[in-house]
């Protein structure tokens, strides 16, 4: 019986043999993980747009990024922003 894999590929249920674990805890330690990367390229965006905007909040960075083009929840920007320390800085009067 031949699976149709060429030399040095496994397959799920040979990688897990090899490692010693059973298929439901790959799976799932995967779908534990996979949201995290999915993440970062959004942190990694976030955290960009709050340093170069210094004085943008959540509301104004959620707008930036749906005009980018991302679909992301605005209480998903504030806990990414409260995570990593981006708080807004206040705009201070000017006095003449």
């Amino acid at each position: 019986m031949t699976t149709g894999l060429s030399q040095g590929e496994f397959n799920i249920d040979r990688m897990c043999w090899l490692a010693g674990v059973s298929r439901a805890s790959y799976y799932r330690h995967w779908l534990d993980s996979a949201p995290r990367r999915a993440e970062t390229g959004l942190r990694d965006l976030i955290q960009k747009m709050a340093l170069g905007n210094a004085h943008y909040g959540y509301r104004r960075i959620a707008a930036l990024l749906r005009r980018e083009g991302w679909q992301v929840n605005h209480k998903c920007i504030l806990r990414i922003m409260r995570e990593d320390n981006l708080l807004c800085l206040r705009a201070r009067p000017l006095f003449l």
